[in-house]
């Protein structure tokens, strides 16, 4: 890009900063992190400029003083300029704490900025880091913050990352790490924290499940979605709350995972009398066995609010009940809900021992075993890369098959890069392009999809599949013949993710 076309770039920051005033905004941060232009411009890793631009560091920040500077002769001494570089792009020869320091300390003196936000990495693997999941600690970076708020001098500094709670926020200011917090995941779950927050109401606040699925759509060219808020975006979504059902029925949900919690809630809030059945003492389905997993731990505080929610809204729970048509039919409902969930399906053509990645317990054992273990992936989950890293940690020597050209496709990408990290750190030895034939005597035998050659893996004590899933709705079926108005939801209706399962909850309660 030569001169000419910075300063043309340089104008039009400008340019949107008034439009933003003109739409009654009282401010704009500079995207100056995660490898954007103006990260680009400040770092030494990727400043590869000879004008007045690049080199030394008095050059580097020149193009966001001159930004800056115009837009607050533009926009006014009232108007709130930020700026978001990185506190660490995770790159050597790149910014890290101490070159962000020195940056921080520059741009300070001008006082033309109002404020600093610190976040990390760039558009290498370092990325993962910007949106830091949860695989990392609450507040991860908050250390970094630290380092650098002295170097603002004065000029307030934001803390960002991974902060959730109220009682986090508080901490990382009371700790030092900044004068501020920005919050984006924990706002995108729920609109009211904020609110929330100032009226110690902190356990109504739904959580984040930090699992970036949010990332993920966006930056598929989607709109804007989280798992577990169906409102996000909705006109009302602040303070909202189900209308109230024009006529009260009883209603039956079968199934106590995501999809039918959502489900009681929203439709006991609406009135109805609901009565849920759960086979489990312990609410959550499914996906209480993801949370049993390395890493996967923070959808427990999605369950947790939503079993919290079901109480508070009066639901009836019917737990480790085994529901069938006779107990369903017993409270007479006028109408039932079916998240009964799904199954893995065993491999097509594969003869031997196994068990489905949904079958094998993590915590059975957190004992070093002997022996090879085999996952085959043809899901592409996070939590069938969860089951990777529990197996790893197990066993000496884990192999990961996949049919597929490549792994972690139903991830988003910034997570993705988490997956193919660990399993790299963990040795984890993966094949393309294959498909399970058969185990015998501790031998695994599998085909090349592409070739069809064979191929042997041996000392095999644990073959896992983790597959396309099917439905359960044999109880859905037989409810429908009885001639009550039945509606399946989740993956009994068809198996896919929990944003669909926690969606299709809402949207069945809304329904009734």
């Amino acid at each position: 890009m030569s001169t000419d076309e910075l300063q043309q770039v340089a104008d039009r920051y400008v340019e949107v900063a008034e439009r933003l005033k003109r739409c009654g905004f009282g401010g704009v941060e500079l995207h100056g992190a995660h490898g954007y232009l103006i990260t680009q411009i400040l770092s030494p890793w990727s400043n590869r400029r000879n004008d007045q631009y690049g080199g030394s560091l008095d050059n580097r920040v020149r193009f966001v003083r001159e930004v800056a500077q115009v837009i607050r002769q533009t926009c006014g001494k009232n108007f709130v300029i930020g700026l978001k570089m990185p506190g660490d792009e995770g790159v050597e020869g790149g910014i890290d704490a101490e070159e962000a320091a020195r940056i921080t300390a520059v741009l300070a003196r001008d006082r033309v900025l109002d404020y600093f936000a610190f976040s990390q990495g760039n558009f290498t693997l370092s990325l993962e880091t910007h949106v830091p999941d949860m695989y990392f600690r609450h507040g991860h970076f908050l250390n970094i913050h630290k380092k650098l708020r002295p170097a603002a001098s004065g000029t307030p500094v934001m803390a960002i990352g991974r902060i959730a709670t109220p009682v986090e926020a508080e901490a990382a200011i009371a700790g030092g790490a900044g004068d501020l917090i920005g919050l984006t995941r924990a706002l995108i779950a729920d609109a009211d924290w904020p609110e929330k927050a100032r009226a110690g109401r902190h356990n109504e606040i739904r959580p984040s499940a930090y699992d970036n699925f949010c990332w993920g759509e966006i930056h598929a060219g989607k709109p804007l979605a989280e798992v577990n808020n169906p409102q996000l975006g909705q006109k009302g979504e602040s303070g909202w709350r189900t209308a109230m059902a024009p006529k009260r029925r009883r209603v039956a949900v079968v199934g106590a995972g995501p999809a039918g919690l959502q489900a009681a809630v929203v439709a006991a809030q609406a009135g109805h009398d609901v009565t849920l059945f759960s086979r489990s003492a312990k609410l959550g389905g499914k996906l209480n066995w993801e949370i049993s997993l390395p890493g996967r731990n923070e959808y427990y505080g999605l369950i947790a609010w939503l079993e919290k929610q079901a109480r508070k809204s009066g639901v009836r729970i019917e737990a480790s009940q085994m529901a069938d048509v006779n107990a369903i039919l017993a409270i007479k409902p006028e109408r039932v809900i079916v998240a009964t969930g799904s199954h893995q399906r065993r491999p097509e053509n594969f003869t031997g021992e196994g068990l489905s990645a949904r079958d094998w317990n993590a915590q059975s054992t957190t004992e070093r075993l002997k022996g090879t273990a085999v996952l085959f992936d043809m899901d592409h989950s996070a939590a069938t890369y969860g089951v990777a890293d529990a197996l790893a940690q197990r066993y000496p020597r884990l192999f990961l098959l996949t049919p597929r050209t490549q792994i972690a496709r139903n991830v988003n990408y910034c997570s993705a890069i988490g997956v193919h990290r660990r399993l790299h750190e963990a040795n984890v030895e993966i094949v393309l392009g294959a498909e399970p034939v058969k185990l015998s005597s501790s031998v695994l035998t599998w085909r090349n999809v592409f070739t069809g050659r064979l191929r042997e893996i041996d000392d095999v004590v644990l073959f896992v599949w983790s597959t396309p899933r099917v439905a359960d709705d044999a109880l859905a079926v037989v409810l429908e013949q009885t001639g009550i108005e039945t509606r399946r939801i989740g993956d009994c209706m068809a198996p896919r993710n929990l944003f669909c399962a926690i969606h299709e909850g809402e949207a069945a309660a809304i329904a009734l």
